[in-house]
């Protein structure tokens, strides 16, 4: 047993009673985990893991070459060499700082790091701590079909599905706590002093796992971490209630999820750089037109730099638009000044230059979310991407991504086209027609909104035809736009004022106020059963200060959102539209994923989902079994549509397209 009587006050409260059994004897360790887990009973189970060595190089190197960079471009300054040579310096250290920054995380990866010890706790008196570096993984097959708890399961489950280890049935602390304490609650340190009151001190987790010999106190920090895992299973899994339902829909959905980050996604390097290089060709011909269009207009003291700063950018609107334009003009809502987002920039693309203004926003957007730093998430192990993916990370319970978000990658198929198959593969990708408007349908019951889906027509140039009470056929582009922008709004449950400024980011549809708010009339009386049960909802949820979303919400199960959590004066109506909509595609996308995963191995398919975009999945296989896995992702897709909605229109629900690269397989 540990001595903890000069530990930290909250890992004596954590560990008060308990037996820590350091374990570094592969025999011994053999046994006392096997004596815990033959019992049958689910346990608990953390791990610590450690860089293998050849990432600890790796980011030594990277180290040296930034601090050579730093001394360099401090010379130059000093020297007060030309911008040109100080930019690329600079460039040069970004590259160099996103590439460290992803190399530091190596920790967390499988493909690049190892397990050093292995915490298992069974709830009775002892937890045991098994360095791996002493006893070998051998041990690690005990927990094969084992009964497991952890908290952010699909992080133990990659490196042992990297060790070859299946386990058997999984329960995640972090997926309860996320439903219970809401998105941002799901740390293991909130779960602790949310049903233990107990606060961890974290302060060990950034020690050095990679030591030959452990300190005592990061043995007692891996022990608590998996008997508080087993603590608060004990306190919430019990007491999920309503939740149950919508924790088993996100459970069924991690494992798929933790296989999907594991076979990652293939970036074309070579084009990549290829498209950064031409994108930068591109600015610098757009500075140039910038600067023709400044010499036309006959603003010569403007044409020395494109403006890049909201500063510059309003100054230049300042200098070109109108008494009445800068009148009309919507200002920022902290400090009062000319708005200069690329969307208000939209409304004064008469003037030429600020025309090229928005085309270099758009090049510049493209350089810094996705420019020469994506090419450093490639990983030095695979040669492929691994984002990572949070199951049911927001209110409504989407998945979000990051590490990077291919989530948000351009719809523009330059990029799109970056992302492609290994050789002798093919990407697959599908998604939802009209999914959240299906949704909506669905919800509310509104039959001429079902009609729409039943008969396989647009429901936005329809909802056009019935708001302007004229003939689908005679609907123009324009109009067909103004309704797709009310039906989303609807949807959202937003008003007139948020309408309008909607149309217009959005579609650039020019709207004002009175005129949305027709729109949205014409709306509710083109969908009267739609449109009533907004208002009904709202009055329900506002009645027991919650929400429920997901799949079984009718029956009065699913995810909670609490009115509590709206901000001050919120009565909480858009959240009330909009929540129960996407909460349920939510169920209905992750019920997909993970059925077509489990569907793929079955039918000993070569490969499986490589992303996930909330109506749309995205697989890898191989060429000669594209058409087998492609039934299957379509098939697996409608039955979750079809589990979520029973009996909602299923015909032109899934649109589906193979091709060699990302941006083909959209075509």
């Amino acid at each position: 047993m540990l001595d903890t009587t000069t530990a930290p006050a909250e890992t004596t409260a954590a560990l008060a009673g308990l037996t820590v059994s350091y374990l570094i004897a592969g025999s011994e360790a053999r046994r006392r985990l096997s004596d815990m887990v033959r019992a049958g009973g689910p346990v608990a189970i953390d791990i610590e893991t450690a860089p293998r060595q050849t990432e600890v190089d790796r980011l030594a190197g990277l180290m040296r070459a930034r601090a050579e960079t730093v001394g360099e471009l401090r010379a130059l300054r000093k020297l007060k060499a030309p911008a040109p040579e100080i930019a690329a310096l600079l460039a040069e250290g970004k590259l160099l700082a996103a590439a460290i920054k992803y190399a530091k995380a190596a920790g967390l990866d499988p493909r690049r790091a190892y397990i050093r010890l292995l915490q298992v706790y069974d709830g009775g008196d002892h937890v045991l701590v098994i360095d791996l570096y002493r006893t070998g993984t051998g041990v690690l097959d005990l927990l094969e079909d084992v009964s497991v708890i952890a908290h952010n399961m699909a992080f133990e489950m990659a490196f042992l599905e990297h060790a070859g280890i299946a386990l058997g049935a999984v329960h995640c602390t972090a997926q309860a706590c996320r439903l219970t304490l809401g998105e941002n609650g799901m740390s293991l340190a909130d779960g602790a002093e949310a049903y233990l009151n107990l606060k961890l001190d974290k302060t060990e987790r950034k020690g050095d796992w990679n030591a030959l010999h452990l300190t005592k106190q990061q043995i007692e920090y891996a022990a608590i971490d998996a008997v508080v895992a087993w603590r608060i299973a004990e306190k919430i899994l019990p007491r999920l209630h309503v939740q149950r339902a919508a924790y088993e829909i996100q459970m069924r959905a991690v494992p798929a999820v933790m296989r999907m980050e594991s076979r990652g996604f293939n970036l074309d390097v070579d084009a990549h750089a290829r498209l950064i290089s031409e994108l930068k060709q591109e600015r610098i011909a757009a500075e140039q037109k910038y600067r023709e269009a400044c010499l036309e207009t006959g603003h010569d003291r403007l044409a020395d730099k494109a403006p890049s700063t909201p500063a510059e950018k309003e100054s230049l609107l300042a200098t070109l638009l109108t008494s009445d334009e800068l009148a009309r003009w919507k200002k920022t809502e902290k400090t009062g000044k000319l708005s200069t987002a690329r969307s208000e920039l939209l409304h004064a693309a008469h003037y030429p230059p600020i025309r090229v203004l928005i085309e270099l926003s758009f090049i510049d957007r493209f350089l810094s979310t996705f420019g020469a730093t994506l090419s450093t998430f490639v990983s030095p192990v695979t040669g492929r991407i691994h984002s990572h993916y949070r199951v049911a990370a927001t209110p409504a319970g989407r998945a979000t991504c990051s590490g990077p978000n291919v989530q948000q990658v351009p719809r523009d198929k330059r990029f799109r086209r970056l992302f492609v198959p290994a050789p002798g593969n093919v990407l697959i990708a599908a998604d939802y027609a009209g999914m959240e408007l299906r949704a909506a349908a669905y919800i509310s019951g509104d039959p001429a909104m079902t009609e729409v889906f039943e008969q396989g027509l647009s429901l936005h140039k329809l909802t056009a035809a019935r708001m302007l009470n004229i003939m689908p056929d005679q609907v123009s582009e324009s109009e067909k736009q103004g309704a797709k922008a009310v039906n989303f709004g609807a949807v959202y449950g937003i008003g007139a004022a948020k309408l309008a400024e909607s149309a217009w980011k959005n579609y650039q549809l020019t709207l004002d106020v009175a005129e949305a708010k027709q729109w949205l009339d014409a709306f509710a009386r083109a969908y009267p059963v739609f449109a009533r049960w907004r208002s009904e909802n709202h009055a329900r949820c506002s009645a027991v200060r919650r929400i429920l979303i997901g799949k079984d919400a009718c029956q009065g199960l699913g995810r909670v959102f609490p009115f509590s959590r709206l901000p001050p004066g919120n009565g909480g109506y858009t959240r009330c539209c909009n929540l129960p909509v996407q909460g349920a595609c939510a169920d209905a996308s992750m019920l997909a994923l993970a059925t077509v995963d489990d569907r793929l191995f079955d039918s000993a398919i070569d490969g499986g989902p490589v992303a996930w975009l909330h109506d749309e999945i995205v697989l890898e296989v191989r060429a000669a079994q594209a058409e087998r896995a492609a039934e299957i992702l379509k098939q697996s897709m409608i039955d979750g549509f079809a589990e979520t909605f029973p009996g909602a229109p299923l015909n032109g629900l899934i649109d589906l397209h193979t091709g060699r690269s990302w941006g083909e397989a959209k075509s």
